[in-house]
């Protein structure tokens, strides 16, 4: 199978696939040119982030902690603006 690098580049890290899903962000929201910048950056942010730790305990334990996620994650702002729900 041929490497699509555009393909590899939208394809979020798994915990930041299991964020989006914890917060309601439907990756069809995105959808859009800005969006799809707006996604890509948040998949690079997410890559080399250093705070996995954090997150997996986060996504874990979130009913407890429902906004926790803002106090670690780069990507929050962008979470909360496509999420249909804010907690």
């Amino acid at each position: 199978m041929a490497h699509d690098p555009k393909k590899s580049e939208l394809a979020p890290p798994r915990l930041m696939e299991d964020m989006m899903a914890t917060l309601g962000v439907e990756p069809g929201r995105l959808a859009t040119p800005w969006g799809e910048v707006q996604l890509s950056q948040a998949i690079r942010r997410c890559t080399h982030c250093q705070n996995t730790d954090e997150c997996r305990g986060w996504l874990h334990n979130h009913l407890r902690d429902r906004g926790g996620h803002r106090s670690f994650c780069i990507n929050a702002g962008l979470f909360d603006r496509y999420r249909p729900i804010r907690y």
